[in-house]
């Protein structure tokens, strides 16, 4: 996994704000299908483990991400399959929707 700023700069996150808990729920929509520790997001996100901890217990608390398994004390997590997570992923696919046609009308009128 790179570290980089791509899921603070994510549409979610122009709009809602790059809060610890936006950048790790685009974490997830962006990464389907595997489970990832704690560690690995904060390194995926460029935050701190602390800011992760936090972001996380709020996440699972309405529902967007759960526990897949444990190995030993290490939690893995995954996106869970939910109205509200369908819901927050066609938010995110509206306000991608929303940029393809800013970006569509900004090329027009400069080809005029």
């Amino acid at each position: 996994m790179k570290i980089d700023d791509t899921y603070a700069k994510s549409p979610l996150c122009e709009c809602l704000g790059s809060t610890p808990q936006s950048r790790v729920l685009m974490f997830f929509i962006a990464n389907p299908v595997l489970d990832y520790d704690k560690t690995e997001i904060a390194h995926a996100t460029g935050m701190a483990r602390q800011t992760v901890y936090a972001a996380i217990d709020s996440l699972e608390r309405f529902g967007l991400i759960e526990v897949k398994r444990k190995i030993a004390n290490t939690s893995l997590y995954h996106r869970k399959s939910s109205k509200t997570t369908d819901a927050v992923i066609n938010f995110n696919k509206t306000l991608v929707s929303v940029i393809i046609e800013e970006e569509k009308k900004k090329m027009a009128e400069k080809k005029k």
